[in-house]
């Protein structure tokens, strides 16, 4: 019973959103999560899609991370199907929602913000979200932060498009405390200081990429370079222990470009990203994670010990050749 009347109240609630053009709705696009119906039509609907992302980090984990986007989009109106967004968080945690310029009544179900497609033009499209982020894929401690979003996670943190086949070019903002760095995927274009202890961090605009491999980190962390003939790589950490560094440094810069090196060359095909930089975090939850641009990597298996096995060290350079590719 209580199966049927939900099914009643979504369809009513589909034709509160003018579906009078529809031959048959598809109860399946409005299901939580990006069910399979969900994903192929948003295939057919959207195309160029850009988010333009700004995140207000907190100098507490216990205040909440507020985040403002703009999403740029082409939509294709022969299909009389909503437009809907991926959020999974509780619908208060959407702010404000603007379509074109203009404030738009949107509904939210099932972890989805829904916009009528009668509302979209056929072509381009903008959409503005502020939004409160949830915490499930931000990793928070108490000086930084880290984003995993793999495999369907960055709808935790902002409002998107969570499938792989939409991929996106992605620029982004971070407003952080004084003191902290940030890293993204594509190269920092622009820091600025506040007048309240604050560092304002610009990133270029990315690749089109999925969104479980757009990636940003903020915190303290130390940065050493390292040059090569046609490169220039840099690793983030959070290391104190100077002997550690000093037997493992090296080593760590050399496999992850002679992996690319050799990439480049087996397959023929350069490096497409813009830039190839990794962070090595404690207590990282995977062995390493591919994000273009900014590599993850768990401390331990990259800074080994001076006893460590033959085995410990082919298991880094087999790690190191995993994530480049």
């Amino acid at each position: 019973m209580k199966s049927y009347l939900y099914r009643f109240l979504i369809v009513i609630f589909i034709s509160s959103l003018s579906y009078s053009g529809c031959k048959e709705i598809n109860l399946n696009i409005l299901e939580a999560g990006v069910s399979k119906e969900l994903a192929i039509l948003r295939d057919k609907q959207l195309s160029d899609l850009k988010y333009t992302i700004s995140f207000y980090i907190p100098d507490s984990i216990n205040k909440p991370l507020v985040g403002k986007e703009t999403i740029e989009f082409n939509f294709n109106t022969e299909y009389e199907e909503p437009l809907i967004l991926d959020f999974r968080n509780p619908g208060s945690s959407v702010k404000s929602v603007k379509l074109n310029n203009h404030d738009i009544k949107f509904s939210f179900k099932n972890e989805h913000i829904i916009i009528p497609h009668k509302k979209l033009e056929n072509g381009s499209n903008e959409i503005k979200i502020i939004f409160t982020a949830g915490d499930r894929a931000l990793n928070r401690n108490l000086d930084y932060l880290y984003t995993l979003f793999v495999p369907d996670r960055a709808c935790t943190a902002f409002p998107c498009f969570d499938q792989p086949s939409l991929k996106a070019k992605f620029q982004t903002q971070m407003n952080v405390p004084k003191g902290w760095i940030a890293i993204a995927n594509s190269p920092l274009i622009e820091k600025k200081e506040s007048n309240n202890n604050r560092s304002v961090f610009v990133f270029d605009e990315t690749e089109a990429i999925s969104t479980y491999l757009y990636s940003f980190v903020a915190g303290k962390f130390k940065s050493i370079v390292k040059k090569y003939d046609d490169r220039e790589i840099t690793m983030y950490h959070r290391e104190d222990d100077i002997k550690k560094l000093e037997t493992n440094t090296d080593i760590i810069f050399d496999l992850h470009y002679s992996s690319l090196k050799w990439l480049e060359e087996y397959t023929q095909i350069e490096y497409p990203f813009t830039k190839f930089d990794f962070v090595i975090i404690p207590s990282f939850q995977y062995s390493g994670m591919e994000h273009p641009g900014a590599i993850l990597y768990r401390d331990s298996r990259l800074f080994l010990e001076n006893n460590a096995t033959i085995r410990e060290e082919l298991n880094r350079a087999n790690l190191i050749s995993h994530e480049t590719a």
